[in-house]
């Protein structure tokens, strides 16, 4: 296709729906990607669920107006319905946390800040249908029975289910390993800056006196966001595939006060990148620096004293349900 004059070199790209609550599935499941080369050239596909591309040969327009419905979008229109695979995983787990916090309102707890709480990570998982790791315990518990001794309702009895987002993860996580082979070092380092790192420099007040060690990846990418010169280790070395705590078990629990505990947080601009922002505060005098790059709703703060005030919360938590205040990408000048 024509090149354009606003392009991003290199960049895989998803297209989600009209009403920015979900990546776009066209017939049979398939999602649509764009990419664009580093002369400016756009390439269109269409991704089936067992990641086989089939090429589009269609303009953003003609995207526009087939899939989004749009009458005579321009060109930015459509680039507005954009995203990059890391910003599904911030939807997926705003998701998570909405869902958990349901929980808690429609089983009708009482002192609900107290179930906001990394305490009630294994209750959490539990009500995911995720198989809680029980070591060699020889007093192992039905599953269930972590929701149930924690005071929670069955899901399906209460009308919730986390299928949709479990499966989700899964689609996205293999759609990266798929289409993002040369791209791991980076990916990863920023799957890891949204979880556990946001979350831990934003609530842990030892953030920056608890300092990972080991060789592993994950370590070091937590070593960075705290140390902020330390690129020794993972950054030097070309990473041919994720590591396995990216994985849609793994990485849905081994960081679960991530959803139990929150915030809600969203990138305001899709050219944003968690690890690079985090590395940036110094202090957590400097926290709400962050609040400049990212939609931020916190709740773990011992206000929500009722089920009413968690109502209040769900309430303001719905616009972190979709892809909230997605901008424009901005064109680089030539």
């Amino acid at each position: 296709m024509k090149p354009n004059k606003c392009f991003y070199k290199n960049i895989g790209l998803i297209l989600i729906n009209k009403h920015k609550k979900r990546l776009l599935k066209a017939k049979n499941n398939s999602v649509i990607r764009l990419s664009f080369d580093d002369k400016g050239f756009i390439s269109t596909f269409k991704v089936d669920c067992k990641f086989r591309l089939k090429p589009l040969k269609l303009s953003l327009e003609q995207i526009g107006q087939k899939y989004l419905r749009i009458d005579d979008p321009s060109f930015n229109d459509v680039l507005n319905f954009l995203i990059t695979p890391e910003m599904e995983i911030e939807r997926i787990f705003n998701n998570l946390r909405y869902k958990y916090l349901e929980c808690i309102h429609r089983s009708g707890l009482e002192s609900p800040q107290k179930f906001i709480n990394a305490n009630y990570n294994k209750a959490f998982q539990s009500l995911t249908g995720i198989n809680v790791y029980q070591g060699r315990s020889e007093n192992r518990k039905d599953n269930d029975d972590y929701w149930r001794e924690a005071g929670f309702k069955n899901p399906s009895e209460i009308g919730i289910s986390f299928d949709r987002e479990r499966k989700d993860l899964k689609f996205i996580l293999d759609y990266i390993r798929n289409f993002h082979k040369d791209d791991f070092n980076r990916i990863y380092r920023e799957l890891i800056a949204i979880k556990p790192g946001f979350h831990e420099l934003w609530l842990h007040n030892d953030f920056y006196d608890s300092i990972p060690t080991g060789d592993k990846p994950r370590p070091q990418i937590l070593r960075q966001l705290r140390l902020k010169n330390d690129y020794n280790g993972i950054n030097n070395k070309n990473m041919h595939r994720l590591p396995r705590d990216i994985n849609s078990q793994s990485y849905l629990t081994y960081a679960s006060c991530n959803i139990t505990e929150g915030p809600f947080v969203f990138r305001k601009n899709i050219n944003i990148s968690y690890y690079n922002e985090i590395r940036k505060i110094k202090s957590r005098s400097e926290l709400n620096k962050l609040k400049e790059c990212f939609n931020i709703l916190d709740y773990c703060d011992g206000t929500i004293r009722s089920l009413d005030d968690l109502k209040r919360i769900l309430d303001d938590a719905e616009r972190f349900k979709g892809f909230i205040h997605l901008r424009y990408i901005k064109c680089p000048k030539k």
